[in-house]
C-alpha cells in the first residue's frame, strides 16, 4: 500500500510508487497490476524506472485482471506433472 498524504496525481503516484518498490528485491517486483485510473497516466515511466510491466484491470471483467488471465493461460498450457509409478 502507498501512503499519499497530498493529492493523488499521476506525478505523486509515480514518485511514491517508484520509491516504495525500488527497495524491493527484483524477484518481488516482476509486474504490477492496477485498476483503471488517471493516477496511473505515467505508467510507462513507472515501468521503465522499475524494469517491470504494468498491467491494468480489464473493464469488462471486474474480477479478472489481464495479468491473471495471462497466468491462467500459461497454467492451462502446461501439462500436469504426475509422479512416477513404482
Amino acid at each position: 500500500m502507498l501512503h499519499l498524504p497530498g493529492r493523488h496525481t499521476a506525478e505523486a503516484v509515480r514518485g511514491t510508487l517508484i520509491a516504495a518498490m525500488a527497495i524491493l528485491p527484483p524477484r518481488l517486483r516482476q509486474s504490477l497490476t492496477w485498476d483503471q485510473g488517471k493516477e496511473m497516466a505515467l505508467h510507462t515511466e513507472i515501468s521503465a524506472a522499475l524494469g517491470m510491466p504494468v498491467y491494468f484491470r480489464d473493464k469488462a471483467s471486474p474480477r479478472l485482471t489481464v495479468a491473471a488471465a495471462i497466468e491462467r493461460e500459461h497454467q492451462r498450457a502446461a501439462p500436469p506433472v504426475l509422479p512416477q509409478g513404482k
